[in-house]
């Protein structure tokens, strides 16, 4: 089993190689925050070297390939067999370096998040990222996608300027800042009151039961789950978690039209933001494919059972599908069956989804 693209391989290798070297440091015990930063420069400096290389190499093959990049998650998750869904579609699957995500959380001054909880995460990510580059470094690739891509120092204030735009969409209004914001806005039925159903409905911050739930009990409920928020009011609380999934909603899209990668998202809310703006975007006709693909993607995803799919050895399954090309084949019975992917028909779409795996490997 071998992704034909030595060069690229061989830096998985290199990679795996020094998060090898790193696993010590990682296990002592005195390992905290100011560890993880060093590690982290390590990484960075690792894939500061290659980064030419690696945007010249994708660029030299990438386009004629369905490639995936993983989103909306701060690691794939191969403890839990998520590696399996992960490659039944596409030719060429990539997960965001994972370790250089948690750059924010260790070097911001402001020590919100410099919790036990975070350092755990960060481990995991690590161990997590370990086990791909040793166990499968020729079916999944680590790379440093938005270093590649999303190289704009004027990021943040995109994003700020995209978010107030966004808020000011959904209620339907004129907002520039978070001061503006909190001067037209002192309670959150003030809030609830100015939303549309399919807007109010989506606009969740936990899971999708928060749809049942009043932004109030939505903010709450957000809050115990991070302690950090603790003393924050719930009109900054819903500023804060707006702002977290709106601005991850479009550093997703804006990746992916650079990078020309379908996102495979995964999570509900993530999915759900995703699907908020884009309708901001879908104009564009190599955005709207992109956005349909990765729709397709999603109820894959939340339609094979991953009991199915992990009775097969991962190599075994991922020879099966590798040249199975499910997404065109999908893609096309969509087209002849006159089937929008955005107006939903999600029932339909799953349908075929099985269909067409079926022809590949046996999951019933």
């Amino acid at each position: 089993m071998e992704f034909n693209n030595d060069v690229l391989n061989n830096i998985q290798v290199e990679y795996r190689n020094l998060l090898a070297e790193l696993q010590t440091v990682i296990g002592e015990p005195s390992f905290g925050f100011s560890t993880a930063l060093k590690l982290i420069d390590e990484v960075k400096l690792f894939w500061l070297k290659r980064l030419n290389l690696i945007e010249f190499e994708i660029e030299r093959w990438s386009s004629s390939r369905e490639c995936l990049l993983l989103s909306g998650a701060m690691y794939l998750d191969v403890e839990n067999f998520e590696h399996y869904p992960f490659v039944l579609i596409g030719d060429y699957h990539v997960v965001e370096e994972p370790l250089i995500k948690f750059e924010g959380f260790f070097r911001n001054s402001n020590d919100t998040f410099k919790d036990s909880y975070t350092l755990n995460l960060f481990k995991e990510a690590y161990y997590d990222t370990f086990k791909i580059a040793r166990d499968y470094p020729t079916s999944i690739h680590i790379l440093p996608v938005k270093d590649l891509y999303n190289q704009n120092n004027s990021k943040l204030e995109l994003f700020d300027t995209f978010y107030w735009k966004f808020v000011s969409s959904i209620l339907n209004t004129d907002l520039k800042s978070g001061s503006e914001f909190l001067a037209n806005y002192s309670s959150l039925s003030d809030i609830e009151n100015g939303l549309d159903d399919y807007v109010l409905d989506n606009l969740v911050f936990t899971d999708i039961m928060d749809s049942k739930l009043n932004l109030e009990e939505r903010c709450e409920k957000y809050r115990s789950q991070y302690p950090q928020l603790a003393n924050l009011s719930n009109i900054r609380v819903f500023q804060f978690a707006t702002y977290s999934f709106v601005t991850q909603a479009l550093d997703i899209l804006l990746t992916s039209v650079s990078s020309g990668f379908t996102p495979y998202i995964r999570n509900d809310i993530t999915f759900r933001y995703f699907l908020l703006l884009k309708d901001t975007f879908v104009e564009d006709e190599k955005i709207r494919i992109m956005v349909e693909k990765t729709i397709i993607i999603f109820i894959m995803y939340n339609t094979i059972s991953l009991e199915k799919l992990i009775k097969y050895n991962f190599n075994d399954l991922y020879e099966k599908v590798k040249e199975g090309q499910l997404l065109k084949r999908i893609s096309e019975r969509l087209s002849m069956s006159n089937i929008t992917v955005l107006d939903g028909e999600v029932e339909k779409i799953g349908k075929m989804i099985h269909e067409e795996l079926r022809n590949i490997i046996e999951i019933n």
